[in-house]
């Protein structure tokens, strides 16, 4: 029965990791952090060509940049001087689909280390990847989507170092790799100092500043690329950002962070229902889908 399911695993496994690959092939692959990637090699912190599709980059100055965390450019980066020597056209879908398949990996690893079976620990990285939000994220080669799968990752290695030797430093550089992606997903840091902070520790100085020094590290860094596109540490061009239509326009304008949106915020979070959908404007049969996806 066990040899069955571990060949259905394997089998269904399989089937999704050749869906990323046609997704990536079938899908147009934004260049984005390949051109961010090509214009830090050439010691520049703005594309070095106009972007092809502009919305979401940032107009400052007269040249255009990207809003998002540097480190996938960063990753990048070795990868496009390669391409320089040996020519042909670099596409960011395989870059995704190693990233899907060590997320696999981790989950598949995390659920061991919690004792789950080899077929459990399968159904787990399975669920993970596939039957999750993050499922869209993993079959489209988006610009905006990279920077998620990072993120994941990172958050999840470092979750992963912390239920097994708990070296605190190698936390906190996978917090900061986190941050320097994405820095609202750098918060995970809170956790683990708290955690830390609130265990039995012998050495509890040392571990925090361990853990906390990269991530400190890391916010100067990115306070210093900030500093040098937009004039401020704290700015990251979201400000700047060139948005699709005025509802956008007209959202920034109540500003990027303000009280002003915790109450809607907060009636999302905690009281808004899905909506349905009615067959006519009268009634209140439904009709398929029957809730809106995205209201």
């Amino acid at each position: 029965m066990k040899d069955k399911e571990q060949i259905f695993l394997n089998s269904f496994i399989l089937v999704f990791f050749v869906l990323i690959v046609a997704f990536g092939l079938s899908i147009y692959n934004s260049p984005q952090w390949i051109d961010l990637a090509r214009a830090f090699l050439s010691g520049q912190l703005h594309f070095l060509n106009p972007p092809i599709n502009p919305i979401d980059s940032v107009f400052f100055e007269g040249n255009y940049y990207w809003p998002l965390g540097p480190l996938p450019a960063v990753v990048f980066m070795p990868i496009v001087w390669i391409s320089s020597f040996l020519g042909g056209v670099l596409v960011q879908w395989p870059l995704q689909f190693l990233l899907s398949a060590v997320i696999f990996w981790t989950v598949f690893r995390f659920s061991n280390v919690l004792g789950y079976s080899s077929n459990d620990a399968k159904w787990w990285s399975i669920a993970f990847l596939f039957a999750s939000p993050l499922i869209w994220i993993v079959l489209s080669p988006k610009y905006g989507y990279l920077p998620y799968e990072f993120s994941v990752l990172f958050t999840l290695l470092a979750l992963l170092e912390y239920l097994g030797k708990k070296r605190w430093w190698l936390v906190g550089f996978l917090s900061a790799l986190t941050f320097l992606t994405r820095p609202t997903a750098g918060l995970v840091i809170i956790f683990f100092a708290l955690e830390l902070f609130f265990s039995q520790d012998k050495d509890k100085k040392r571990s925090l500043f361990l853990l906390i020094l990269p991530i400190i590290i890391a916010g100067f860094l990115l306070g210093g690329y900030n500093y040098l596109r937009f004039g401020g540490f704290l700015e990251q061009g979201y400000s700047y950002q060139m948005v699709s239509n005025e509802s956008l326009e007209q959202a920034r304008s109540y500003g990027l962070l303000s009280p002003t949106h915790v109450p809607g915020n907060l009636y999302y979070l905690l009281f808004a229902a899905p909506q349905p959908v009615f067959r006519d404007t009268i009634s209140h049969v439904l009709t398929f889908p029957y809730i809106k996806a995205d209201p």
